[in-house]
């Protein structure tokens, strides 16, 4: 199974009486994937950076709007970190799917998101998008000039990528998980396979089974605060 930020990281906190257990109902296989999303406004908004996107968010509390593709995604969950730690107060306007809050975003109705990639990508070339940053740990090869979150802001330690990897059920022998591993680390180095991620903003991110059983653990902890911050709930 592809495993996600989503299915292994977020939804455990997200739901009151989850179904599963991200780690123990499951045997971690390796991660082989991440995408950060962009920090981009509406040209209209009155910023020009990301610094000056703080400080009029700090001026009026609760005035700017961020749309989102729905509660608890990595698309919300994204700006809630970014309000933690900024100590600033946005509206959220969770919107049913990706194309209809890049959609209002466009027409003015909301001021920014934290949307994907391979989504904003073409808006921001096409300046339709004014964007100050990505949200991974380091810039994005698909856009290198975008500065990440933590270098425009100063904000250290943020990131918010969306990630997958492969798991199996629980109790998979130790010699099939590595044998699993070691070809999803060879398909992984297909030149053709590397293109059709890099074009839609997809970064290559691999690791042993053993350090994805750990990222998983790190990441249940740390949007479980984000979680509880925002408020979010799916039932």
């Amino acid at each position: 199974m592809m495993a996600t930020i989503g299915t292994h990281a977020i939804n455990y906190s997200l739901y009151s009486k989850p179904s599963f257990h991200p780690q123990r109902d499951f045997t971690p296989v390796g991660l082989v994937a991440e995408s950060p999303n962009a920090l981009v406004i509406n040209p209209k908004v009155q910023a020009t950076s990301i610094q000056e996107l703080i400080a009029l968010a700090k001026s009026k509390p609760g005035g700017l709007n961020y749309g989102s593709s729905g509660a608890g995604t990595t698309v919300h969950l994204s700006a809630e970190l970014f309000s933690v730690m900024t100590g600033i107060k946005m509206t959220h306007v969770p919107h049913k799917g990706a194309a209809e809050a890049l959609a209002s975003l466009l027409g003015g109705q909301t001021d920014l998101m934290f949307a994907s990639l391979s989504s904003s990508i073409p808006l921001i070339k096409a300046g339709r998008l004014r964007a100050f940053a990505v949200t991974g740990a380091k810039r994005s090869p698909s856009i290198p000039e975008l500065p990440t979150v933590a270098e425009a802001a100063g904000l250290k330690g943020y990131e918010a990528s969306a990630w997958f990897g492969i798991v199996g059920p629980a109790g998979v022998p130790k010699g099939a998980v590595a044998t699993l591993n070691k070809a999803a680390l060879s398909a992984l180095e297909d030149t053709d396979v590397r293109k059709r991620l890099f074009n839609a903003g997809v970064e290559i991110r691999t690791s042993s089974p053993e350090e994805f059983a750990r990222y998983i653990g790190s990441e249940m902890q740390k949007w479980a605060k984000v979680v509880k911050a925002s408020g979010a709930r799916a039932d």
